[in-house]
């Protein structure tokens, strides 16, 4: 072989290595690239997709279970005005044939409770057939109630009533479980 051969061999060599490292390299990274980042927007889309997809059956569960919802909603006593609850109580108490005195504190969070609550005394006087029908109603009532306390006194100059019972006088402590709290009372 000629030394022009070899020369013009190894000048065509070393034409190709350049090209490859100049031109292909970069272009060949360039491919690299542009794959993850496509990757990275397909594995974005099938996200989105998956989220709107969980949203529309989210919006689809809600709207069937509205009914559930709303009563769920309804089983709180209102922190700031509890008459619906008041009026609940004394409409049973007046089935019952009590007449009560209701005792409202404020409301408050407890440590570890579950949600804000609202503590009630009642006060009255009346049978004591009266008195279980009473708590029986508050108990199976639409609210959360818990009963805290418990007093039940006979009277002594009470007089025999016509079922043959005597009057009593009792005191309860109800805790009621409200919704959320405005924000000054916390």
């Amino acid at each position: 072989m000629s030394k022009k051969t070899i020369i013009a061999t190894a000048a065509l060599v070393v034409g190709i290595l350049l090209f490859a490292a100049l031109v292909m390299m970069p272009l060949l990274r360039a491919i690299r690239n542009d794959s993850a980042n496509l990757e990275t927007q397909y594995a974005r889309v099938l996200q989105v997709s998956s989220a709107e997809k969980e949203m529309a059956e989210f919006l689809k569960f809600s709207q069937a279970q509205k009914d559930n919802f709303e009563t769920i909603e309804n089983i709180f006593v209102d922190a700031k005005t509890p008459i619906d609850f008041i009026q609940f109580v004394e409409e049973i108490a007046a089935t019952s044939n009590l007449s009560v005195r209701i005792t409202p504190e404020s409301a408050k969070k407890q440590k570890g409770a579950p949600w804000p609550v609202m503590d009630f005394t009642l006060i009255s006087t009346g049978g004591y057939p009266s008195f279980l029908s009473f708590l029986e109603k508050l108990e199976n009532g639409p609210y959360l109630v818990s009963v805290q306390n418990t007093s039940v006194t006979r009277n002594r100059t009470s007089f025999k009533q016509e079922n043959g019972s005597k009057d009593i006088s009792f005191t309860l402590l109800l805790e009621v479980f409200t919704g959320p709290l405005p924000e000054s009372t916390l």
